[in-house]
């Protein structure tokens, strides 16, 4: 007798500790809901073990504290959700891209201050400039991969950069690069152009 009391007692508490684990995990989910993104599409969610609300927490913990993919298994995994980092690899390539889109059409202006940077970036054996522009709160506007970073390419990524703003930036941060300056007098001759020395280094910061 004794011993099954023992039994219904053990099954009990583990019951209790299910359940106070979910319902830990649902007033995180239910917290981070809005910050992360309300998708009402269940099409897009069809065949997977998990409800969304799930997916989009995961999603959101690996890309908001730069995290890797077995970190954000092992936070799950505190919360009582057992799942595979190579499934929350999966879930980030599928869902991402899908939550970034839907990120940049709720996405209302930028900032006014721009500052422009391009990065040597080896593909394939070939020397590629990785052109970027950052805004004074840290969010990148605009990012665009070139072979060159003459004046034409410049210009080239001014014309992107000016289309994504919807408009003429208040001030520039750049590098001494003579190709910033030839891009600077033709497209936007309004803007103030900043060169000095480490001057493009806070936007860098901010990004970072």
């Amino acid at each position: 007798m004794m011993y099954y009391l023992f039994l219904y007692i053990v099954v009990e508490n583990k019951k209790l500790e299910a359940y106070r684990r979910s319902w830990q995990v649902n007033r995180r989910v239910r917290h981070h809901s809005a910050m992360i993104l309300s998708i009402n599409s269940i099409r897009m969610y069809k065949r997977h073990r998990f409800p969304p609300e799930i997916i989009q927490y995961a999603v959101w913990l690996y890309h908001r504290f730069n995290l890797s993919q077995r970190d954000t298994e092992d936070l799950l995994a505190q919360s009582g959700l057992e799942e595979s980092y190579e499934a929350i690899r999966l879930w980030c390539d599928k869902f991402g891209p899908r939550y970034c889109q839907r990120l940049r059409r709720k996405h209302q202006v930028y900032g006014d201050t721009f500052f422009i940077y391009e990065v040597f970036v080896k593909i394939q054996g070939q020397r590629h400039y990785l052109w970027m522009a950052v805004d004074q709160d840290g969010e990148v506007v605009e990012v665009f991969l070139q072979i060159r970073r003459d004046g034409e390419a410049a210009k080239r990524f001014f014309r992107r950069l000016l289309h994504k703003h919807n408009g003429e930036p208040k001030k520039i941060f750049t590098d001494r690069l003579t190709s910033y300056g030839v891009a600077h007098r033709e497209l936007i001759p309004g803007t103030i152009h900043d060169t000095s020395q480490h001057a493009n280094n806070e936007g860098w910061i901010g990004f970072r």
